[in-house]
């Protein structure tokens, strides 16, 4: 399924940020689940003490749910 439509261009900024890259091309439910654990390692990676971990979770929200849904 191609999904790079499914994004606006800030969430494939964040997305980039979090070290994946989505491409205007079909990917398989395992490469979606694969970008989908690479975006919680990324919010997990953030300082809880200064409360990123909220505030990334709130960005990626929507992000993690196409993923998921796809």
């Amino acid at each position: 399924m191609n999904i790079y439509n499914s994004f606006t261009k800030k969430e494939l900024e964040l997305l980039n940020k979090a070290g994946v890259s989505i491409e205007d091309k079909e990917y398989i439910s395992s490469d979606l689940n694969h970008f989908a654990v690479q975006v919680v390692d990324y919010i997990m990676s953030q300082s809880s003490k200064n409360g990123a971990i909220s505030k990334a979770t709130q960005e990626y929200g929507r992000i993690l749910d196409i993923l998921e849904r796809e």
